[in-house]
């Protein structure tokens, strides 16, 4: 089905395409670097012998709502995200990115 619209300069009409319904995106997709977060969150805990309630006690969140957030790691707020990297000493820029560290190569 074709629409029709008025252009302002020429006062003329032209047919234009509608826009073809775009095919959903997963949480994957969107939002990519969830996984890595997560992923370089579990590894420096698992560096520093911390757990979730640890962790969680420095951030300021319940040991529960960070197991939820590890699971669900799209659901991190920024505030969180700026506490757990003040706490591995690292940029959140660098928790958006595989961590590589010399000694484990």
């Amino acid at each position: 089905m074709q629409s029709t619209v008025r252009d302002r300069k020429t006062g003329e009409f032209k047919e234009i395409m509608p826009k073809l319904p775009r095919a959903k995106k997963t949480i994957a997709e969107i939002h990519r670097e969830s996984g890595v977060i997560a992923e370089n969150i579990r590894m420096l805990m698992g560096r520093s012998g911390d757990t979730a309630d640890t962790l969680a006690g420095f951030v300021g969140i319940n040991g529960r709502t960070v197991r939820n957030r590890l699971h669900e790691p799209w659901t991190f707020r920024l505030e969180e995200l700026e506490a757990v990297a003040m706490r591995y000493d690292v940029t959140i820029r660098q928790l958006m990115s595989p961590i590589r560290f010399e000694d484990d190569e």
